[in-house]
Order: C-alpha cells, then sequence, then structure tokens
C-alpha cells in the first residue's frame, strides 16, 4: 500500500488511537486512514472529538484529511 506524507481529500478511518496525558485526560488523536486512491495516511484528530473517539467505534468512519505545514489532520463528517 502507497503511504502518502502529506494527505487531502475524502478519507475513512482505517484504525486510530487515543493518547492520554499522565492525569489520564485524552491528549491528542492518531489516526490511520484511507484516501480514495487506496493510499494511506497519517493524520492527527481534533482535541474536541477524543472523548467520542473513547466512546464511539471511530473505524470506518468517512471525512476528509488536509496538510497544514506538513502535519495532516482528519476530521470526520
Amino acid at each position: 500500500v502507497r503511504i502518502v506524507e502529506n494527505a487531502e481529500g475524502p478519507a475513512t478511518i482505517e484504525t486510530y488511537t487515543v493518547v492520554h496525558d499522565r492525569m489520564g485526560a485524552p491528549e491528542t488523536g492518531i489516526i490511520v486512514g484511507r484516501l480514495e486512491n487506496g493510499a494511506r495516511f497519517i493524520a492527527h484528530a481534533p482535541k474536541e472529538i477524543l472523548p467520542a473517539m473513547e466512546r464511539e467505534e471511530f473505524i470506518g468512519r468517512r471525512g476528509a484529511v488536509k496538510s497544514v505545514n506538513g502535519e495532516n489532520f482528519f476530521e470526520p463528517k
């Protein structure tokens, strides 16, 4: 599978994890997903959806990924 560093466009989450700070609060989300052309990417999740990522299943969730200053960010629909 081809991996892209700067991802752009509609995408689907394949797997993800939520990383916690020392106090146990969600700190960051890491997403591995696929673009519509089949390429794989790694992206950050918006901080405001981290609690939902812990309560709900996000695998298969659709959204869009964009690259800003060399970092990918995923925004779910």
